[in-house]
């Protein structure tokens, strides 16, 4: 139980820290394009490469949505996982429980071939023996 908060967590945790990357990513962009515009002026800067910017920088945080998205569908994975490998285990225990259970019947089962045996073996010793004595 304990492992599948610590994924969640984990995911959760990857997930924020995707979204804090894509703010921090497009507050980049719009610093580099304020220092830009102030030390060559607006003039300077040809419309192709600010459209490039803006299409990088909306493909960064498509990326990120995605990532993101990758990390919730992982989560809900490893999630599924730990619930198969819980019921997995149930059914490992159910067949410890009944190889346990089998054991102790053949213990009993070869006690009583054990006493059958030495029941026999005395029989055979009474017969085996000299009729005058």
């Amino acid at each position: 139980m304990a492992m599948a908060v610590e994924i969640i967590l984990g995911a959760a945790l990857g997930a924020v820290c995707l979204g804090g990357t894509a703010i921090v990513t497009v507050g980049a962009a719009a610093i580099t394009k304020e220092i830009w515009d102030k030390n060559f002026g607006t003039g300077n800067v040809r419309e192709d490469q600010a459209r490039d910017l803006a299409n990088q920088i909306k493909n960064l945080a498509t990326n990120m949505i995605e990532l993101k998205s990758e990390v919730g569908v992982t989560a809900s994975h490893l999630q599924e996982n730990i619930k198969e490998l819980k019921s997995d285990s149930h059914s490992v225990g159910v067949t410890v429980s009944h190889l346990q259970k089998n054991i102790k019947e053949l213990k009993s089962d070869s006690h009583s071939v054990g006493v059958t045996v030495r029941l026999i073996q005395e029989e055979l010793k009474k017969e085996t023996k000299p009729s005058y004595i």
